[in-house]
């Protein structure tokens, strides 16, 4: 398996929902680019092999991280300890959702300098209104979106065969043109990409230690999830929202609620996870990817 990284640079604001449409994220979780991609695989009619090759762990990808020029950042480590000496600064670390890649040997070590480690500037969010129209009524409603600064992007890391990188290229260039997220109709979320191969972040990812930072949105299967909750600390995430195809129904139809362990948590043990089927009553049957990209901490 080689690691790639794919850098994405945006073109347009982004809408990564939390809730509602007043409120967005500035990444997107693994699910969600699982998703994204199974959509265009399936307008080119070949989401059988895309589900075939996801399923046996030929091509495994991340969350989306941030970058800003060089410098790319990794998820916050989810520990017991609490990090600063004031209230102002424990406050600080509360906040701060990542940490740069190669200040994390430091971090699990305690050695951080809070002041250098809170939110950096990626970019601006930004509250625009738009008006649906339901008949001959308008009406008003709020998207926030966030538009990244020149330097700054998201990025993915992606371990991949060789046979299965032809297919993840060809998928990742015909989402660029679609765009990834919500309120895609209005232009948000395009994006161009570079496949990059950088030898620092690919040693951190290959390297073996006792511990395992989560780098995806993941759940055990139920046969595995006793074992993985040994010695772990972990965030849980609800995953919801609607399914994301026109050929699927008609109809807005919800997805099935899920939660599931949040990329930042840490585990002593591994686990496989799976790709569930959480809606199969339209034309095609709509998946959860939720399976873990491991990145092994001293």
């Amino acid at each position: 398996m080689k690691t790639k990284i794919i850098r994405l640079k945006f073109l347009s604001p982004v809408h990564f929902g939390v809730k509602r449409l007043s409120e967005s994220e500035i990444s997107f979780k693994s699910d969600t680019l699982f998703s994204a991609l199974f959509i265009e695989a399936l307008k080119k009619n070949i989401e059988k092999e895309f589900l075939e090759i996801t399923k046996n762990d030929k091509l495994i990808f991340s969350d989306a991280f941030p970058y800003i020029d060089y410098e790319y950042f990794l998820p916050k480590p989810i520990l017991d300890t609490e990090f600063g000496n004031t209230e102002t600064e424990k406050k600080q670390f509360k906040k701060t959702k990542y940490i740069r890649y190669n200040d994390l040997d430091g971090f699990m070590e305690g050695k951080i300098d809070i002041e250098q480690k809170c939110m950096q500037d990626f970019g601006v969010f930004e509250l625009s209104e738009k008006t649906s129209l339901q008949g001959i009524e308008s009406e008003p409603y709020i998207v926030e979106t966030f538009r990244f600064n020149d330097k700054s992007g998201l990025y993915i890391i992606v371990k991949v065969d060789d046979d299965s990188e032809k297919l993840i290229i060809d998928l990742l260039k015909s989402l660029e043109l679609t765009g990834i997220g919500g309120k895609k109709s209005s232009g948000y979320g395009r994006f161009t990409f570079k496949v990059l191969e950088i030898e620092d972040i690919i040693e951190l990812i290959n390297r073996k230690a006792k511990r395992k930072l989560l780098i995806s949105t993941a759940l055990p299967k139920q046969d595995e999830l006793e074992n993985a909750l040994e010695e772990a600390n972990y965030s849980l995430i609800k995953r919801s929202g609607f399914i994301d195809s026109v050929s699927y129904s008609n109809n807005l139809v919800k997805k099935k609620d899920i939660f599931a362990f949040a990329s930042g948590s840490i585990f002593e043990k591994s686990f496989k996870g799976d790709i569930y089927t959480i809606a199969t009553n339209g034309t095609h049957s709509v998946y959860r990817y939720l399976k873990p990209l491991f990145l092994e901490v001293q």
